[in-house]
């Protein structure tokens, strides 16, 4: 018995032992918990001071984000803004680069056409304008950007000139130079009126009307008449002027004018041969012409009366009826007639052979 009790303590040892651990284990969680609460109270009551400065702080940098935002929502609009007005501004100074380069190529034309229409007789006295006009073209790089403005501003001034020569052609304009008159280059005075021009020598037989040349202008004599007119009239600086609304064209025509003999001459020798051909070549068509139109033709009836007068066995009225055809066929109704009794191939044959001598 005494043993059974020992026995029974001692296991019962571990259990006491375990009972004591527990409550050690209890009151150290119990003691940590409390701790923590205190530590957690601190927390919170740290918490609690640090939430309002950081909710004032947090609200300030909420409205400083929308006001960074707001500058960069306007900083994309002036970048917007700015890019529209940069490729407006572009296609404005675009435009107006082709504007100035229609307008510098139509001054440019407009001279060249000034150079070329005005008369021999202005380009003496414009001929300086016209040589600073065509080398303010050559002196500009058509590949520079401002080339053709620089060009159109050393240029412009072709259109003044022009405008000038225009006032001085309404109330005519009178040039000292030197024409071409019958072959010789004589010295005297171009009168202009509108597009017409005069010159007038020292004599009347060097007066008339000026025309384009190769180098020098041509001077067109005129009636006796009408080259006093044009003399006194550069002489006295008025009165009656002879027009010619073909603007010389006539008198050129005219000039040029000349008789059969003189345009026979201009062959030289060799005209000669040429006509004598020619003749000889007209005479033998007249001749082929007459003789073709004097072969005679048979009458539409001839060859029924031959058929018919061999239809009726009658072979010497057939014959009497061929031989009175006029004309070439004449002698193809003879044969026809006399082989008339042969074969028909014999016929044919007769006729083809008189037909192509015949032809």
């Amino acid at each position: 018995m005494k043993n059974l009790i020992k026995f029974t303590i001692l296991a019962c040892l571990p259990l006491i032992a375990s009972a004591a651990s527990l409550s050690e284990v209890e009151s150290g969680a119990k003691s940590d918990l409390d701790n923590a609460l205190v530590r957690f109270g601190e927390l919170q009551a740290k918490i609690k001071d640090e939430k309002i400065p950081l909710s004032k702080q947090l609200n300030d940098l909420k409205s400083e984000l929308r006001e960074k935002r707001r500058e960069a929502e306007r900083a994309q609009r002036f970048k917007d803004n700015s890019t529209v007005d940069l490729n407006s501004l572009q296609d404005r100074v675009s435009k107006r680069q082709e504007q100035l380069d229609y307008v510098a190529n139509l001054v440019a034309d407009f001279g060249e056409r000034f150079g070329r229409d005005i008369s021999l007789a202005e380009h003496q006295l414009y001929g300086d304008q016209i040589d600073v006009f065509n080398a303010a073209a050559n002196s500009v790089d058509e590949e520079d950007e401002l080339g053709k403005a620089k060009r159109l501003l050393a240029q412009a001034f072709i259109l003044e000139t022009s405008i000038s020569r225009f006032k001085d052609l309404i109330g005519s304009q009178t040039i000292k130079g030197e024409a071409v008159v019958g072959g010789e280059v004589l010295s005297g005075t171009f009168l202009l009126v509108g597009p017409t021009a005069y010159f007038a020598g020292e004599s009347v037989e060097q007066a008339g009307i000026a025309l384009r040349g190769q180098t020098l202008p041509d001077v067109i004599s005129m009636r006796q008449e009408l080259n006093e007119k044009v003399l006194m009239t550069i002489n006295n600086g008025s009165g009656m002027l002879p027009m010619d609304p073909t603007l010389g064209s006539a008198l050129a025509l005219a000039s040029q004018e000349e008789t059969v003999w003189e345009h026979i001459q201009k062959g030289g020798i060799w005209i000669y041969p040429i006509l004598f051909f020619a003749f000889l070549a007209t005479v033998t068509a007249l001749f082929k012409v007459v003789e073709i139109y004097s072969v005679k033709m048979p009458k539409p009836g001839a060859l029924h009366d031959v058929l018919k007068a061999l239809n009726e066995g009658d072979r010497a009225k057939a014959m009497e009826f061929a031989k009175a055809v006029d004309g070439p066929a004449r002698a193809m109704l003879v044969d026809a007639v006399e082989h008339s009794d042969e074969s028909k191939e014999l016929v044919e044959e007769v006729m083809y052979e008189r037909m192509l001598e015949v032809q």
